[in-house]
């Protein structure tokens, strides 16, 4: 199952998660993930291959997360002049 933009994902915590975004930095891809029932709580997590699957990993480490929150928001910033291009 590939998880993108807009999709919604469950988690081990039992809550949904919509996935606001998703980027590759350095061959890790990255999601932006805000929970359902409580939009304020957003999280960044990664992908990890554990056996044949594919696992989300909490970004914890403070440096790791200012380099991709910089990342996402050069994309989402992108994705929100696009559709505002489409408007216009």
């Amino acid at each position: 199952m590939n998880l993108e933009r807009n999709h919604l994902v469950k988690l081990t915590d039992g809550k949904l998660y919509l996935i606001l975004e998703t980027i590759e930095l350095n061959n890790v891809r990255y999601l932006y993930l805000m929970e359902q029932e409580n939009p304020l709580n957003l999280f960044f997590y990664k992908e990890e291959k554990i056996g044949n699957h594919v696992g989300l990993v909490l970004v914890t480490d403070t440096e790791e997360k200012e380099r991709i929150m910089k990342a996402f928001y050069d994309v989402m910033k992108k994705t929100l002049q696009e559709k505002k291009g489409i408007q216009d």
